[in-house]
């Protein structure tokens, strides 16, 4: 569908009001093939994106498996911790996605750069885990916080603090990507922190 005035994708998203019902069944029904590449896009919040290989594109969402304690118990491939350039770049993508929404979490805002880690949480999904400056450690809990991607996109952020044998943790999508993969992304997450 070409983006030029008259054209059905132009009906479809532009309203001089709020979508009418009319609007809304024929936008929900009619499938119409896009792609948008946000680039310098006023619609992305950030403009923030970390360089990745061809985007994942799926027809469906994830949804938790019948025994998430086993799904979070089983190890995560593919945790690697990164370096140098590859670090910098998901680390001020990191801090981008959260300074721009006013959200400050210690070790996302003051990582240390030695240590920055990625965990590919399949089909294009990836989990950035940030630990805290040592300046800025506490004395017993380790402290980590964590931004999800979605083809190198920032979706939602978190943070970890496990001490011994137990963690505390939360998971905020951003609203943009809220009601879609977020419990099996979380435990995703949490399969990664397990790991």
């Amino acid at each position: 569908v070409k983006r030029s005035g008259g054209d059905p994708f132009r009906w479809l998203i532009t309203a001089d009001g709020p979508r009418d019902r009319a609007r809304s069944n024929a936008f929900e029904a009619s499938g119409v093939p896009l792609a948008w590449s946000l680039g310098a896009s006023p619609w992305s919040a950030t403009r923030t994106r970390v360089p990745t290989n061809a985007p994942v594109v799926r027809h469906d969402f994830r949804r938790l498996p019948a025994d998430p304690v086993q799904h979070i118990a089983t190890p995560l491939r593919g945790i690697r911790r990164l370096r140098a350039a590859e670090a910098a770049a998901w680390m001020d993508a990191s801090m981008a996605a959260l300074a721009a929404r006013a959200r400050e979490v210690t070790p996302t805002m003051d990582p240390n750069p030695e240590e920055i880690y990625l965990a590919d949480l399949g089909h294009g999904a990836a989990l950035c885990v940030l630990g805290t400056h040592p300046e800025r450690r506490c004395a017993l809990e380790a402290n980590y916080g964590y931004v999800m991607f979605s083809n190198g996109i920032p979706i939602g952020y978190g943070g970890v603090t496990p001490l011994a044998n137990q963690a505390n943790t939360g998971a905020n999508l951003f609203p943009a990507f809220r009601g879609s993969e977020a419990a099996f992304l979380f435990a995703q997450s949490l399969r990664a922190f397990r790991t």
